[in-house]
This record gives C-alpha cells, sequence and structure tokens, in this order.
C-alpha cells in the first residue's frame, strides 16, 4: 500500500529531485520491461505475459508462508508476497513497473525492490541459522 501511495504522489507531482547530481535522484522512470533483468538483457515482455508471470510468482511464497512454521522466515515470506502483489498492481494499472530512486545511471528501485531485499536477507540468515542449529543438535 505504501508503495503504490509514494507511486500516485509521484504521477501527481511528476518530481525530479537531484539529491546528488546525475548520481541520486527521486524521479519517474517508466520500467517497460518489468524488472532489472530483463531490462539488463533488453527484453521486453507483453502485460499479459508479465501479469501471467507475476502471478505464478506470487504463489511459491505464499505456499511456503502456509507451510513453515518459523515466524521469522514468515515475515520474509510475508515482506515476498507483498513485494509481488505491489508489482503485479503496477502492472495490472499502468502496464508498468514505475520506479524512482535512482542510483549511479545503474539501477532504479522503488519501495517494494527494498522489501525483497531485506525478505531475502531475513530468508537467507534463517536458513543458516537453521544450518548452524541442526548441526549443533548432532553434536
Amino acid at each position: 500500500m505504501i508503495d503504490q501511495i509514494q507511486k500516485a504522489l509521484l504521477l501527481i507531482s511528476n518530481i525530479n529531485l537531484r539529491i546528488i547530481g546525475d548520481y541520486f535522484q527521486i524521479k519517474q522512470i517508466r520500467n517497460y520491461n518489468q524488472n532489472s533483468i530483463l531490462n539488463y538483457l533488453d527484453l521486453g515482455i507483453s502485460k499479459e505475459y508479465a501479469i501471467l508471470l507475476k502471478i505464478c510468482v506470487i504463489i511459491l511464497p505464499i505456499v511456503f508462508f502456509i507451510k513453515t512454521k518459523n515466524s521469522k522466515m514468515k515475515i520474509g515470506l510475508m515482506l515476498l508476497i507483498v513485494a509481488s502483489v505491489a508489482s503485479l498492481v503496477d502492472t495490472i494499472l499502468r502496464g508498468y513497473v514505475l520506479d524512482s530512486i535512482y542510483y549511479f545511471k545503474l539501477f532504479c528501485l522503488d519501495i517494494k525492490d527494498y522489501y525483497i531485499q531485506t525478505a531475502v536477507a531475513i530468508i537467507i540468515a534463517e536458513y543458516f541459522e537453521g544450518e548452524i542449529r541442526k548441526q549443533k543438535d548432532r553434536k
């Protein structure tokens, strides 16, 4: 929800804020390729295919969320689900993902991308913590 409110405000205001010259900016970037990998490879996909792909991506963390009993893992999975839904909403409403936080002419992110990064960090940390617990229990 925060992601969509931020994007609505960005679209209304049409802001272009240079925080550190051309290297760090807040501005509208319409990402028609739907994600950074497709951008990097300069590959586009249709809106319909993007919607179908994003629905499939939402299903996997939901299944893991239902199956896991680990509360930290559930937080990470919930962040992934929220980010995936936000991306799906972008594609359905606009036909593209609206990014706004521009870094060093390298990449552009939005709030949901930070959800994904946080989720991945939580899931990886929790996985390794679980592996360490298993090794301790074996000794």
